[in-house]
């Protein structure tokens, strides 16, 4: 649906890069197939890693490292993962490629397909807003293909965001429910 839904837009995608892990990936595949772009993965645009937690619930975390996920939560910036990421450290990661991605591709049309977290972090590393303050809003959290539009002005570099999180391309987005899902 994101990619038919790209199709119909004004711009002229000329390139799409995807995280390399496998659920962005597919995205990205799903999308490049529709836009006649071959998706280009990449770790820079992995989710967090999350280490000792990773594959665990909220719930399990909690149950093997009592405290921990409150902490995070608290030191959202300087808190690391044990054996993982931190969310500077994302944050670092794919700002760095997002700037030379752009760079490479001025003046064009590019899709990146990402993961919530990361997404995120960019976001607010684009704009230069407070981590803590902005990942505590939840001004920057997008849903499953939600689509995030930015433009970069050629001269100064300044980004415009022209949609955010936008589920246009959906019949019923992520997390909505209908009269018929809910029981009596």
């Amino acid at each position: 649906a994101v990619g038919e839904w790209l199709a119909s837009q004004p711009a002229q995608f000329t390139a799409i890069y995807s995280s390399d892990l496998v659920r962005a990936l597919q995205t990205a595949q799903a999308i490049g197939e529709r836009l006649n772009l071959t998706p280009q993965p990449t770790a820079a645009l992995r989710e967090i890693h999350g280490g000792e937690w990773q594959g665990l619930s909220v719930e399990e975390v909690e149950m093997k490292y009592p405290g921990k996920l409150a902490e995070w939560r608290a030191k959202l910036d300087s808190y690391k993962i044990p054996g993982g990421e931190s969310i500077p450290e994302v944050q670092e990661r794919i700002f760095a490629f997002y700037k030379d991605v752009t760079h490479r591709h001025a003046g064009e049309a590019i899709i990146l397909v990402s993961h919530g977290a990361a997404l995120s972090a960019l976001q607010i590393a684009i704009h230069g807003w407070d981590l803590v303050e902005t990942w505590r809003s939840r001004t920057t959290r997008m849903g499953n293909t939600g689509v995030t539009a930015l433009a970069i002005e050629a001269d100064t570099g300044k980004t415009s965001v022209i949609m955010h999180n936008s589920t246009e391309h959906l019949l019923r987005p992520t997390g909505m429910t209908s009269l018929l899902d809910q029981s009596a």
